[in-house]
């Protein structure tokens, strides 16, 4: 077996977790236990830590994951801060927040979004200038995260901004989120600090936030739901 070194591999129904072929490294989909955090997900659509992802030597991949409980998210910051739009044509079918405490418990952006896709042509037009095609052939969307969603982002705040550092990302601009404030204005995020905030009130303390109009431009943060995935 010239050239070939096989580690984490056991004979029989064990799964090769990382195979070497000379100094290229394959990795299988079994390779990681996925738990709460931030990861790589490969073109595979495989998730790695950044500390494998940068040992492998960085391959290609579709973007940074923030993955907390049932909901996985997917940051493509290869589209940061290239498309911006506003909101006024995104209707009014999503629950209204006039304050932080309750737009936390708005976790449904792909939802909010609805209208939207529909009714948006500019965000249509975003939209599908981004999809992804999953491993079943399936179109999948960007849309515009919801409060809670980039609540989840601030909830690993080091630690994804260790992962947009790795990756090149010179960072973001503030952007919007599909959380009313009411019929008129919408959440937006300015920063997600660089701290990981494990409770409610830490989040919004470390997460800078204001209402903004529907009318105003900001830049879109392309995320995709990958939680029926």
């Amino acid at each position: 077996m010239t050239n070939i070194d096989i580690k984490n591999a056991y004979v029989g129904t064990t799964e090769v977790k990382a195979m070497y072929l000379g100094s290229t490294k394959v990795w299988s989909k079994e390779q990681v236990e996925v738990t709460d955090g931030v990861y790589i997900m490969l073109n595979d659509w495989s998730f790695v830590t950044v500390d494998q992802w940068k040992n492998a030597n960085k391959p290609d991949n579709l973007g940074i994951a923030i993955i907390y409980g049932d909901k996985k998210l997917l940051l493509d910051y290869k589209n940061i801060d290239q498309y911006n739009l506003r909101l006024y044509d995104f209707g009014t079918d999503m629950p209204i927040a006039s304050s932080d405490t309750d737009a936390l418990k708005d976790l449904n952006g792909f939802q909010n979004c609805t209208y939207a896709f529909a009714n948006s042509p500019s965000f249509q037009e975003i939209a599908i200038s981004l999809k992804l095609t999953t491993p079943n052939n399936e179109d999948l969307f960007p849309h515009v995260l919801s409060f809670g969603e980039a609540a989840i982002l601030q909830r690993f705040g080091n630690d994804l901004n260790t992962a947009i550092v790795e990756v090149g990302c010179k960072g973001y601009s503030p952007f919007w989120t599909s959380t009313r404030v009411n019929n008129e204005e919408f959440w937006r995020i300015e920063l997600i600090d660089q701290v990981n905030a494990n409770t409610s009130e830490g989040i919004l303390q470390a997460m800078v936030h204001y209402t903004t109009s529907q009318e105003d431009m900001l830049y879109f943060l392309p995320i995709f739901d990958l939680s029926n995935q």
